[in-house]
């Protein structure tokens, strides 16, 4: 059985706008077990027991590390140096593992919003090396969400899990031939591949040929598809334009082809 009595504890390490401490104190339901001895307290508003981090300094501190790139190390001289507040570099990679544990139904839910999408999501992948082992970071996304996931593959079955077996939108992406067997509903290639491809194979034909003509085109076919997209979403064409510039790709994009 177990009988509460109130106590209460300082928690430093909140942290406001303007990166000035301030102190706060919580009240918090504290006993003894009568049977085991055990004791046991439950968390006050805006506490995390067994931590002398608050949930502020937590975000700051990822913040640093992560929208920043401020290393691990440094991360705690910005905190110490001018307000006293002590904390080691593991503890940071502690707080993230927590951070990343906690997120992973934002993620589930991210996730699947693009698999749901019926707009463009695009995929890539790029890869890293740690201690001699080779890892990946896959990306899909959209205007509004986007997905990473590390892993130890570069298998296409990842971007597979990712986007589902009914994904009806359209798939950007490179020419990576994983992406072949991926579910969708159109596939198209990222046009910056689609001109640096043009630009290659323009320098192994004769210059003024109608092969280099033919180059030409399509790089002045993706610079103007990009430049249109790119004034539409700043809402600097009417609604006239619009029409003219996506009937001209259309006709264009019939014509290379």
């Amino acid at each position: 059985m177990l009988k509460f009595r109130y106590c209460s504890r300082a928690i430093p390490l909140n942290i406001c706008k303007r990166m000035s401490l301030r102190t706060s104190i919580a009240r918090h339901p504290a006993g003894r077990c009568n049977a085991c001895g055990k004791h046991v307290q439950l968390a006050g508003e805006g506490e995390m027991l067994g931590s002398r981090i608050g949930p502020e300094l937590r975000s700051i501190a990822a913040w640093l590390r992560n929208g920043i790139g401020i290393t691990y190390r440094k991360v705690p001289q910005v905190f110490k140096e001018p307000y006293g507040v002590s904390f080691t570099p593991a503890a940071l990679l502690g707080l993230e593992a927590k951070l990343a544990e906690k997120s992973q139904r934002i993620v589930e839910d991210i996730r699947k919003k693009l698999t749901s999408s019926d707009g463009a999501v695009h995929a890539d992948e790029t890869y890293w090396t740690t201690d001699g082992d080779r890892s990946y970071f896959w990306g899909h996304g959209d205007t509004k969400f986007i997905h990473f996931q590390d892993d130890t593959t570069r298998a296409g079955q990842v971007t597979r899990d990712i986007s589902g077996n009914d994904f009806a939108g359209t798939l950007v992406k490179d020419c990576y031939s994983r992406y072949f067997a991926s579910v969708a509903g159109a596939k198209q290639k990222c046009l910056a591949h689609v001109s640096r491809k043009a630009r290659d194979w323009q320098k192994l034909v004769v210059a003024e040929s109608s092969d280099f003509t033919f180059f030409t085109d399509i790089k002045h076919f993706v610079n103007r598809a990009c430049r249109f997209h790119g004034r539409r979403a700043a809402g600097e064409l009417s609604k006239k334009k619009i029409a003219a510039e996506k009937q001209w790709l259309r006709d264009e994009l019939q014509r290379l082809q």
